[in-house]
């Protein structure tokens, strides 16, 4: 006879054996994620600081880049704000190009930086590619 519940989204992964449950553990140990979201969240001061203190930084087409220094002294990393309006695009294209440019910010390592960046994304930013995102960040950041 067939199991017929449903699993919810938010559901924990069934891993069958004990030896794979190890492994599991230990991958997802090595993700650090609250050091990672951490990078990218920013609260409502740090924010208005951060905007008070910018000075622009660099522009392309599509792209405009604001810095400023790290206001807090217990922040020990640079943090990236990505602001992008509905006029850019549909969200799939928006959290695209988010997605890109948080990974290129972290991959990089480009948060070593004691300095906190804000992004404007317009429209004609969807047309780049990752290269020259990645060209872009590593050059004004």
């Amino acid at each position: 006879m067939q199991n017929n519940k449903k699993l919810s989204c938010h559901a924990e992964l069934a891993v069958p054996d004990e030896a794979l449950r190890k492994v599991w553990d230990s991958a997802s140990r090595n993700k650090n994620t609250s050091f990672t979201k951490n990078l990218f969240r920013f609260e409502k001061k740090e924010i208005d600081s951060t905007f008070s203190n910018s000075q622009t930084k660099g522009y392309i087409t599509g792209l405009k880049l604001l810095q400023a220094p790290v206001q807090n002294k217990d922040q020990e990393f640079g943090k990236l704000l990505i602001i992008a309006s509905r006029k850019t695009g549909k969200a799939c294209k928006r959290n695209k190009i988010r997605r890109q440019l948080r990974s290129i910010f972290y991959e990089n390592k480009l948060y070593q930086k004691q300095v906190n960046s804000i992004i404007f994304i317009y429209k004609q930013a969807l047309n780049l590619s990752f290269d020259n995102l990645k060209d872009f960040l590593q050059k004004n950041i």
